[in-house]
């Protein structure tokens, strides 16, 4: 039989003391590693929109689309006569083709893509012209061919386009101004009739400042909204200097299942940024003016921005819904 141990301690006082002081250690330990794993969840969906919301490579494919057929020998123009030549024989001809290539006749629906791309014309090319303020020396420069002058109400003399055959197209070009634009037929035979008929009146003479012209594009598999603008510039001394920017952009957001999974992963980004905003909010009513003086500020700062940047999200796509919704509506011929 085992023996009684000769001398029996009694238990020792509880330390409430340091027991607390775990207790606070534990409690601490577990809200820091409940923030680190709700800041790495945080960044990790940060990282995929940043990723996934890049369409680099369609936007690219259509700018060069468009590119290589509509601005083909573009760069050249150096004279209103090269001008006149390289809008019917490249741009009219990209913007209203009419047949195969084996010679046959393209359906309607066929000619209101561009040629040899994949986007459609959205309603008809915009040509606008800028002209020098006339003065006193020019006034009785023109009389009855093209351009003539009048009386502004704001500058004195202005400018003003009138030609019988333009009468039956829709244009701004015939009231006292310096800026005339006007919308380029629909159809070739219509376009190079009417280009044809600027050619004789001289619409491009030495008093034009700059002229431009602007299309617009959509192409239905990339999902891409495209403007073609091209600027013709005579405000120097010499030949005209061509310049042209294709802008593509999206406005559709959520249409097929992956454009559906980036907007569940869009709610959740949003619901880990409240919840953390709402912690520091609640830290920083408890800190008071000692929040800001740790790194705490840096990171509402970055808060701060990512607010902002929900906010430009959020507006972009109530901006993006209006203009589909608009454009849906409008009747704008092709």
């Amino acid at each position: 039989m085992e023996s009684a141990p000769k001398k029996v301690h009694p238990p020792a006082k509880p330390n409430r003391q340091s027991a607390r002081k775990n207790k606070e250690l534990n409690e601490k330990s577990a809200s820091v590693l409940k923030e680190i794993l709700l800041l790495l969840v945080f960044v990790a969906f940060l990282f995929y929109i940043a990723q996934a919301d890049k369409d680099q490579q369609k936007t690219f494919y259509e700018t060069q689309s468009l590119s290589k057929n509509i601005l083909q020998k573009y760069d050249v123009i150096r004279t209103p006569d090269k001008f006149y030549m390289w809008a019917e024989d490249v741009l009219l001809r990209t913007l209203y083709p009419a047949t195969w290539y084996n010679g046959k006749d393209m359906k309607y629906l066929d000619r209101q893509f561009a040629n040899n791309t994949g986007s459609f014309r959205l309603g008809p090319p915009r040509l606008t012209q800028v002209r020098h303020l006339p003065d006193v020396m020019t006034r009785n420069a023109f009389h009855d061919l093209g351009w003539s002058l009048g009386l502004g109400n704001v500058s004195g003399n202005c400018w003003r386009f009138e030609v019988k055959d333009l009468l039956a197209h829709a244009n701004d070009t015939f009231h006292c101004k310096n800026h005339h634009s006007f919308d380029v037929p629909l159809g070739h035979v219509a376009a190079v009739s009417f280009l044809g008929i600027l050619r004789d009146n001289q619409f491009f003479d030495k008093y034009t400042k700059s002229v431009t012209i602007t299309v617009n594009f959509y192409n239905p598999s990339l999902k891409l909204f495209s403007i073609v603008k091209m600027v013709i510039d005579r405000s120097g001394v010499g030949h005209l200097m061509p310049t042209a920017a294709i802008t593509s952009f999206r406005l559709f957001q959520y249409e097929s299942d992956a454009d559906y999974m980036k907007l569940f992963v869009h709610i959740v980004f949003t619901f880990l940024f409240a919840v953390i905003l709402c912690n520091e909010l609640k830290s920083m009513e408890y800190m008071g003016r000692e929040y800001f003086t740790k790194w705490n500020a840096l990171g509402f700062v970055s808060l701060i921005g990512t607010a902002t940047t929900i906010s430009v999200f959020i507006k972009r796509y109530v901006v993006a819904s209006e203009t589909l919704d608009i454009i849906s509506k409008s009747k704008v011929p092709i």
